[in-house]
């Protein structure tokens, strides 16, 4: 985990960098769509992170001083547990964040700009059991059904991006973030019920571009 925060940190870093010794641009963007590419870890030992590859847009340019901002960042993950000694995959999570908040904009150049914000909101999420998981309980518990569910959650994610302009044409975004989600799995089974706070947060870092449409 703090070797993905040191090169997440460092790749933050350079870009910045780099991006201050890019050229002027005169061209307002409008609009501009183009792909991403995410790396989410997870802090949590029972949690796993993943890789994944996303649609990002852009709207209009960016200015200096306050203001509001959205996001999402659904995400799912898996989570281990162990049963009867056994350490088994218990299922997938599926975490879908609906957050807002306030954060600043710092505009260097006509060409770069770095934004942080802190996002809160609700999450909602499911779990889909594993069936190798469900065998386990019977073959070593001896419990004869067990399902799993998990509670919707309040979420927070403070986090930092950069936008730099390449050409008239092309912009590229760096961000990093880290997304606060604690929700509870209560496992039933036929044995009864345990409840658990469970831990899945993640660690995220984008890299993307975008090309302007209009």
């Amino acid at each position: 985990m703090k070797q993905h925060v040191r090169i997440g940190v460092g790749t933050l870093l350079l870009t910045v960098a780099a991006a201050a010794s890019a050229y002027a641009q005169t061209e307002e963007h409008k609009f501009a769509l183009g792909g991403d590419f995410l790396v989410r870890v997870a802090p949590a030992d029972r949690a796993h992170g993943a890789n994944d590859f996303g649609l990002i847009w852009r709207f209009g340019r960016s200015h200096t001083g306050w203001g509001w901002a959205t996001g999402l960042n659904w995400f799912a993950t898996d989570v281990d547990q162990s049963i009867g000694g056994l350490s088994t995959e218990l299922g997938e999570l599926r975490v879908r964040p609906l957050m807002a908040g306030y954060g600043y904009t710092h505009v260097i150049n006509s060409r770069t700009s770095i934004q942080a914000d802190v996002l809160g909101g609700h999450a909602f999420t499911s779990f889909q059991l594993m069936p190798s998981a469900s065998d386990v309980y019977r073959d070593r518990l001896g419990a004869r059904s067990v399902n799993v569910t998990a509670g919707n959650t309040f979420v927070a994610k403070p986090a930092v991006g950069v936008w730099f302009d390449v050409s008239r044409k092309v912009g590229v975004n760096v961000s990093a973030g880290y997304l606060v989600a604690r929700p509870t799995l209560t496992v039933n089974s036929s044995l009864g019920s345990n409840v658990q706070h469970f831990q899945a947060d993640m660690f995220m870092l984008w890299v993307g571009a975008v090309y302007k449409i209009f």
